[in-house]
């Protein structure tokens, strides 16, 4: 089995293309895993950060990478239903070290994706609030010069009566 890079998708066709054949085969799947999972968290902590400090729009420039990474995450796993036995039969040390660090992954993707939810409820609350402030604008009042003007009937009027003082 060759290297795959991190964002590598298992699109198998056959059997044969899932197996994994040797303690070399086993090392290397579960160090690309972890790596992707690795990827994967840190982008959604970089998310997260951006989101708690306001800055949507560089939140949402990382989101094209993140669904790349989360999608083979995905390709991860059923890799993992389909050669699990393998990966503990060729290389179990491995395997304990992709459990821990799959333990650690769900952690702190749980924390990320609470402090996400947090920041886009205080967003859409922020949003309201502006929202429901236009509706209740007032405009401050005219200038006692702009009253008088709309008052006049006319500018000509004034201009004529100051030439006729």
């Amino acid at each position: 089995m060759s290297e795959p890079s991190a964002t590598h998708r298992h699109a198998a066709s056959t059997d044969e293309d899932w197996r994994i054949t040797s303690h070399e085969d086993a090392t290397l799947a579960c160090a690309r895993i972890v790596s992707n999972m690795e990827a994967l968290l840190q982008l959604i902590e970089a998310e997260s950060s951006l989101l708690r400090a306001g800055k949507t729009i560089a939140a949402s420039a990382i989101e094209q990478r993140k669904s790349e990474y989360a999608r083979a995450h995905m390709d991860d796993l059923e890799f993992l239903r389909q050669v699990g036995p393998e990966l503990e039969y060729w290389a179990p040390n491995a395997v304990e070290r992709l459990r821990s660090a799959h333990a650690e992954f769900m952690s702190v993707l749980q924390i990320n994706m609470a402090a996400l939810a947090t920041a886009q409820v205080a967003q859409e609350s922020a949003e309201r609030s502006t929202a429901a402030g236009l509706e209740h604008y007032v405009p401050p009042a005219p200038s006692l010069a702009r009253r008088m003007a709309l008052r006049a009937p006319g500018r000509s009027l004034f201009r004529r009566l100051a030439k006729a003082v």
